[in-house]
């Protein structure tokens, strides 16, 4: 899943998305799913508080082709090695 923000009150929802989503996973024993954090907020803080909220990795906006590539390239490959796929 990827969330994006640009309000301090959308980013507040994603955080409170995050937590949800993490807290019903763990309550019903499902896989985890990737939320990438994707915000106009780029400060520590802000990724500190993704994380915090269970979210997997934090991009900021303009948003950079390549990065997101990236972070969903990584995910798939742990996915892959997870899955046992090769």
């Amino acid at each position: 899943a990827i969330r994006t923000s640009a309000s301090r009150r959308e980013s507040r929802a994603g955080l409170d998305a995050a937590r949800t989503i993490r807290h019903w996973e763990q309550s019903t024993g499902k896989t985890r799913t990737h939320i990438i954090a994707v915000t106009a907020h780029a400060y520590a803080i802000a990724e500190e508080m993704s994380m915090q909220a269970g979210m997997n990795a934090f991009l900021t906006k303009p948003l950079d082709p390549g990065a997101l590539y990236a972070t969903l390239l990584e995910w798939l490959d742990r996915r892959k090695a997870t899955n046992g796929a090769g």
